[in-house]
């Protein structure tokens, strides 16, 4: 996509984005409107299945409706589709939309539908697509369909514009896939219409302007996507599907739970799980989830009154069908209420609550139910912190937690209010209105409380509502491709329960087009240009987008100013023919408003082939092994390997490379250099080869996995809920495990050797250890002492005057190893600091403790995020007393200065807390090469301030500084340099 969301607005955005995200099918006073709750009624055993009226049983439902033009005029054979949406229904018949066309009059009608939540979109030639609002207003497009309803006057309108994205769809040998289905994801991932490819897999869809993302699917493959730009050209290639097929039974008596739903997750390395498909068990307890991508999976199952998990992961094989999965069924129980309007006590139609254990690290969704009552089924024993969001409205500051026991907990009430509204339209200089915009209004202190911040996206009339603010100062940002917010944004005083009406106009930016070739003149298609600002510049996201069939791209509506436009592969920033990665690459381009500046860029040939063979450890060939490669620095401090680059999967860009039945491969594209090449079976076994030339030939042995198996301990029983993190820092190798009433005892299996530290963490403990593993070692006997977590307090005071700092947000983990870190999406608003600077995180670790600071208003504060270690001890709380923090060298907006020199590498597995600034590399043409520093010095003070050890991650702020800025940069060696910041 063009700007996606990075890293500094996820975190300020944290919980609000993901609230309207979970609306939108993605999924004041301190006293709690929660009424106590009775004893509720006891849960049945957990084996009890689901209990409400199956949906697939019911009578059949439709919708139907008209598609015209602006005009009014009918749009006869437009495609409609409807996409359902029911927690209670598995993923099989609600994967694939309801479609049909319009007929003359532009009349469509979709029939046989389930009960269940409906979006429905329109496309046709020439049009942009639409989705159709239920509610005017309303984020949310879905509306509930009842068994039997025949829901008329579902109308669009659609408008001009639209332009062709063709492509084709192939199976991962370069094949057709005949009559594969693909759909265009509009903004915040949704669905759009289903095409379907002709006999050659090739297809035609109209769709806005600009950045898109394709997704397609086929029988016998599992889905697939790719980011383009269209108008343009996509290609898109899908791997074998797998499967899994297991068992649910219940914990205590063994026997099989029926109508229980199943959910499998894809592990990634690093931690993350991807949903990736649900079942409901049979009578006998059987599911079986496809199509699924070669991977690690997990399994959760759900009943009623009952929860339970896979302990660890299930290695699924490309095209294999596993079977045996089981999953033990515990008691649980069910939470149910509803949120209500203060004061008329008018159900929240568009809502809901989040759940949140701390000390088990665990989240339950209350979700609506036919008749507008939210529930959650399958909540495990555990006191609740709540988190309640209903559209337009403001939640309370305080709600009691909620505490889930013997009992079932059901007739909860959380109430709302209203807030105050921000409403109006936003246009662009010249008057147009802003379709699709993002729109973050935010407290200009970042203080993190109830009606502190609203998110909504413009509507077609440039309409946009930001409703349940509290009173106050605010900030609207604004993203969009059609213009430029101001640097500040748009300030806006709010007092309480105000309906403030404020039209909002984005300023003219510029734009900066031009072609990608290569050294001989040959256009590029296919990869990411992004403007780098040569300021400080902190965005909803990079200026970026996709190179088109003939190597074009068109960057629009970019901020006046100073750029570096640069050419990218993954996170490759490609090369000039002849240059080095010390020097600078991409072309400089200044922006000025209405105008378009075009430049060309050269970059190397990419046309270098690597050849090879993959063994398995008794030197048969593996056929179905993939491979992956990156690219080695030959800058004078780079990593000599670059094994981490080949573990990232880059939004799409990256296309799988499979072996053949014989075991070679042919790595094309390849542009000069060295490579580092690894083959992999999705998540279970390995093998690198490094310092590959091009034309070489490699031969890569994956051997033997091996396991870990051991137990955790502290005082009395062992953890309920245990994950596992494990690292080969040396490598880059990670993978996270769970395990649910595993009693303590774990087993990781399919590992590479290597040297690895094992961090456990459950119920308010951590613990780690340290060990090798050979070549199909099975290590047994493992044990890992756990230590309760802290809670830890401190105050942030400004580094130069003593003042306390308020509105950043703290987080903790530790300084090595996994584990322990509570990251963005945290609803807790005690880790922002207050007015006098203070700030708790729970569940912290002891030991070496990396903590990090985020502003919470981020692109205006005055405070840089920062990142520092300190060694923590004790039980309780512990008080790390005063951190000094920097301010901000440098505005957003204003131009960095250069140094001129470059940096050397740190390894993977360094400290953070042994960071060292090693100059690797001196620009003979900038500042650094009139001064006294020498390549290999290394920098211990800037400005008197110390960026050693754990204060290290503070030099990059302190360098960070207009053009003429003097620094003086002290040496390990002795001398303290000055030297004058030149223009970027």
């Amino acid at each position: 996509m063009k700007r996606r969301v990075g890293a500094a607005i996820a975190v300020g955005l944290g919980l609000l984005v993901i609230a309207v995200w979970l609306m939108r099918g993605g999924g004041g006073a301190t006293r709690s409107s929660t009424p106590a709750t009775g004893p509720g009624r006891p849960a049945p055993a957990a084996s009890a299945g689901r209990a409400a009226t199956d949906p697939r049983g019911q009578p059949r439902a439709s919708i139907h409706g008209t598609i015209r033009d602006e005009a009014g005029a009918p749009i006869a054979h437009a495609r409609v589709c409807a996409s359902a949406k029911s927690w209670k229904l598995p993923d099989t018949l609600t994967r694939a939309p309801a479609c049909s066309d319009s007929d003359e009059q532009g009349r469509y009608r979709l029939g046989n539908l389930l009960a269940a939540d409906y979006a429905v979109h329109a496309a046709a030639p020439h049009f942009v697509p639409a989705v159709f609002a239920p509610s005017p207003g309303s984020s949310q497009p879905e509306f509930p369909l009842a068994a039997g309803e025949t829901r008329t006057g579902v109308d669009l309108v659609l408008r001009r514009g639209g332009v062709e994205l063709t492509g084709v769809v192939l199976d991962i040998s370069g094949g057709p896939i005949a009559r594969a289905q693909v759909r265009a994801t509009t903004r915040w991932g949704r669905l759009g219409v289903a095409i379907d490819c002709d006999d050659q897999g090739r297809f035609s869809m109209w769709v806005a302007r600009g950045a898109v993302f394709v997704t397609a699917s086929a029988d016998g493959y599992a889905p697939g996507n790719q980011e383009g730009r269209a108008p343009g050209h996509v290609e898109i290639r899908l791997t074998p599907a797998a499967s899994l097929a297991g068992t649910v039974v219940d914990a205590a008596t063994d026997q099989p739970v029926a109508g229980a739903r199943v959910t499998v997750f894809n592990v990634r390395e690093g931690g993350w799980y991807d949903p990736a498909g649900s079942d409901d068990t049979d009578a006998d307890g059987k599911f079986r989830i496809e199509p699924l991508e070669p991977g690690r999976f997990l399994a959760n199952a759900i009943t009623e009154r009952g929860y339970g998990r896979s302990n660890g992961s299930t290695l699924v094989g490309l095209g294999q069908h596993v079977d045996g999965m089981v999953v033990r069924m515990f008691p649980a129980h069910r939470v149910a209420g509803q949120i209500v309007a203060a004061g008329d006590r008018a159900p929240c139609p568009n809502g809901y609550v989040l759940l949140r254990d701390r000390l088990h690290e665990r989240t339950a969704m209350l979700r609506r139910e036919p008749g507008g009552q939210l529930a959650a089924d399958g909540v495990v024993p555990g006191t609740y912190d709540v988190t309640v969001v209903c559209e337009h409205h403001r939640a309370r500051d305080h709600y009691d937690q909620v505490t889930v026991a013997t009992t079932d907990m059901t007739g909860l009430t959380w109430e709302v209010e209203a807030g105050a509204r921000i409403h109006g339209t936003l246009r662009t200089r010249s008057g147009e209105p802003v379709e699709g915009a993002q729109l973050f209004a935010q407290r200009a202190s970042g203080r993190h409380d109830s009606g502190g911040a609203a998110f909504d996206t413009s509507r077609p009339d440039g309409s946009y509502e930001l409703a349940g603010l509290a009173a106050g100062s605010f900030q609207i940002s604004v993203q969009s491709d059609r213009g430029v917010p101001p640097r500040d944004n748009y300030s806006v005083e709010v007092a309480a329960g105000a309906n403030i009406e404020r039209d909002l106009v984005l300023d003219d930016g510029g734009s900066v087009t031009g072609t990608v070739v290569d050294a001989a003149g040959t256009p590029v298609p296919g990869i990411r240009v992004m403007a780098r600002p040569l300021s400080r510049s902190l965005s909803f996201g990079g200026n970026d987008v996709m190179t088109g069939g003939d190597g074009s791209f068109a960057i629009d509506a970019l901020p006046p100013g100073d750029y570096r436009i640069v050419a990218m592969r993954g996170a490759e920033v490609l090369r000039k023919p002849g240059s080095s990665d010390d020097h600078e690459q991409g072309e400089r381009a200044t922006v000025r408003a209405t105008q378009a500046t075009s430049l060309h860029l050269v970059i190397d040939a990419a046309n270098g082939e690597i050849t090879g063979t993959v063994i398995d450890g008794t030197g048969q060939p593996v056929p179905d092994a993939f491979l992956a490669s990156s690219r080695e620095s030959d800058a004078a401090g780079g990593r000599s390997s670059s094994v981490a680059g080949t573990r990232h999967e880059w939004w799409g860009e990256s296309r799988p490379v499979l072996t053949a039945p014989d075991g070679s491969f042919v790595l094309t594209g390849l542009a000069p250099g060295k490579y580092t090449v690894r083959a992999y079976r999705k998540g279970g076994g390995e093998a690198v080869a490094e310092h590959v030339a091009i034309g070489a030939t490699a031969r890569l042995q994956i051997k033997s996995t091996g396991s870990i198996e051991g137990t955790v301990r502290r005082d009395g029983s062992p953890p309920r809920d245990l994950q596992l993190s494990l690292r080969d820092g040396r490598t880059g190798y990670e993978r996270s495990e769970v395990f649910y009433q595993g009693e303590g005892h774990f087993r990781i299996a399919d590992l590479p050797a290597g040297h690895f530290e094992l961090t456990a963490t459950g119920d308010g403990t951590r613990g780690s250890a340290t060990l090798d593993l050979g070549e199909g070692e099975a290590k047994t006997g493992v044990a890992i002492a756990l230590e309760p977590l802290i809670t830890l307090t401190g105050r942030l005071v400004d580094r130069a005057s003593q003042q306390p700092v308020p509105g950043i947000q703290m987080f903790a983990r530790a300084a090595q190893g996994g584990g322990g870190m509570a990251f963005a999406l945290d609803p807790d608003p005690t880790n922002t600091s207050d007015a006098s600077g203070r700030f708790t995180i729970r569940n912290a670790p002891t030991g070496k403790v990396a903590l990090r600071g985020l502003p919470v208003n981020w692109t205006t504060g005055e405070y840089a995020m920062f990142q520092i270690v300190r060694s923590v001890q004790g039980t309780g709380t512990v008080d790390v007393g005063d951190i000094p923090v920097l301010k901000q060298r440098i505005k957003n907006g204003e131009p960095i200065g250069s140094l001129g020199v470059r940096f050397a590498e740190l390894p993977l597995d360094a400290p953070l807390d042994q960071a060292i600034h090693k100059i690797s590399w001196i620009d003979p043409a900038g500042p650094a090469a009139r001064s006294e520093l020498r390549v290999g010095d290394i920098i211990v003070r800037v400005d008197g301030v110390d960026v050693t050890g754990g204060d290290s991650q503070l030099f990059s702020t302190l360098i960070s500084a207009a053009p003429g800025t003097r620094l003086a940069l002290g040496t390990q060696r002795g001398p303290t340099v000055p030297i004058v910041l030149a223009a970027p």
